[in-house]
């Protein structure tokens, strides 16, 4: 009942079959996560997990099917998710309801063209187009898994220049050309707009504000999820250098090229697709998708303090209208993981995972956060209203 009023309500509006399938695939995408966490070794199954949507039905299944399966998880479980389902439901008669699939939808004239395949082959954009929301999901989901298994593969092979390649050539150069023979505006659609003073200044107390936030969330979730100690020192060996060499390849490896690449696909291509929607949806979902992104079976403590990164540089570059800003403070904060574990006086402050952050960084930290707030509210942001989508065009 859940999935199936969910796919439902979200279906109904499209115009055609491959349309619908294009509105469903990023639901199939989220869903994938949390329907996999059984798999995560030492994950206890506690009331929290049964009230998070499909999770608490795999775990319930897994211990049903192992008979260790608890009365009250249980009721939890089929509790939350008849709530879930009831509200999918109230969701698809409202869908049902929408003046647009009752009447039917009708494209206004006039409008801009689609640009045809020899326009695209040749690389010409429309002026102002930028992809629709389904498009530019749709790009992620397939970079992800392209990232995924290429990643490894270069990795496995190469090691940290695996790493290098995989960045470049797995995560910029689609995005470049997914943009390029998609006949977009690569401007609007990678917010490729300079940046002011007052948004470089914005985005460094942004960043500053939001890196003890990070610590902080990362910190209280290993009450609920373990750490997983040999993978953490892991990570811990591949960003401490011991040489100015090795330091200056490793910020290249870990600050500069994070910086270009992964935000021409999330703060470029993915917000440049979901820019009509509401703000706080736009960096709601980007900041979501960032965080999953980063997700692997070992790295699952990463996904909150990446997913705040990614919901605060998302408002920066939707309010600037710079993905550059964007650049600079994803650079800032994966620069100052690497100095923290390169300064000995430094990674002793942060040695010990299971010990608290340092608390007293927080109040400077919120009230860095603030002023940045005050700072990128002042520029005036990009009219999403202006730039046209797909789907607005034909």
């Amino acid at each position: 009942v859940l999935f199936g009023a969910l796919f439902l309500g979200l279906a109904v509006r499209a115009s055609s079959f491959k349309e619908a399938q294009n509105a469903l695939t990023p639901v199939y995408m989220i869903v994938l996560l949390p329907a996999m966490l059984p798999v995560f070794p030492g994950i206890d199954f506690g009331p929290l997990l049964a009230v998070t949507p499909v999770a608490g039905i795999s775990f319930f299944f897994r211990d049903l099917m192992t008979g260790h399966a608890n009365a009250m998880l249980g009721a939890l479980v089929l509790g939350s998710t008849a709530a879930y389902a009831a509200l999918a439901l109230l969701f698809a008669a409202r869908a049902f309801g929408n003046e647009a699939v009752l009447f039917g939808r009708h494209d206004d004239e006039g409008g801009a063209t689609t640009p045809g395949w020899k326009d695209r082959l040749l690389g010409r954009a429309t002026p102002g187009r930028v992809p629709d929301r389904r498009a530019a999901i749709l790009f992620v989901a397939g970079i992800a898994v392209l990232f995924f298994w290429g990643g490894i593969t270069l990795q496995l092979r190469l090691g940290e220049q695996g790493l290098l390649a995989s960045e470049w050539l797995l995560l910029f150069l689609p995005a470049l050309l997914f943009v390029r023979f998609g006949g977009y505006d690569a401007k609007r659609t990678l917010s490729l707009r300079v940046p002011g003073s007052r948004a470089l200044v914005g985005a460094v107390l942004l960043v500053v504000g939001a890196l003890p936030v990070a610590w902080l969330l990362g910190w209280l979730q290993t009450f609920v999820l373990p750490i997983p100690w040999e993978t953490l020192q892991g990570l811990e060996k591949l960003v401490t250098a011991e040489s100015p060499a090795r330091l200056a390849w490793l910020l290249l490896l870990l600050a500069v090229t994070p910086a270009v690449c992964e935000e021409f696909v999330f703060r470029g291509v993915l917000l440049g697709g979901t820019r009509n929607l509401a703000p706080w949806r736009v960096v709601l979902l980007n900041g979501l998708i960032f965080g999953a992104f980063h997700l692997s079976f070992e790295t699952a403590i990463r996904f909150l303090p990446t997913a705040w990164l990614g919901i605060v540089i998302a408002w920066a570059v939707l309010r600037t209208g710079s993905i550059w800003a964007g650049s600079l403070m994803h650079f800032l904060n994966n620069g100052t993981i690497v100095l923290l574990a390169s300064v000995p006086t430094l990674r002793e402050m942060f040695s010990d995972p299971k010990a608290p952050p340092p608390l007293w960084a927080l109040p400077f930290g919120l009230l860095s956060l603030w002023l940045g707030v005050r700072v990128v509210s002042g520029i005036r942001a990009p009219a999403a209203a202006s730039i046209p989508t797909e789907s607005e065009e034909t």
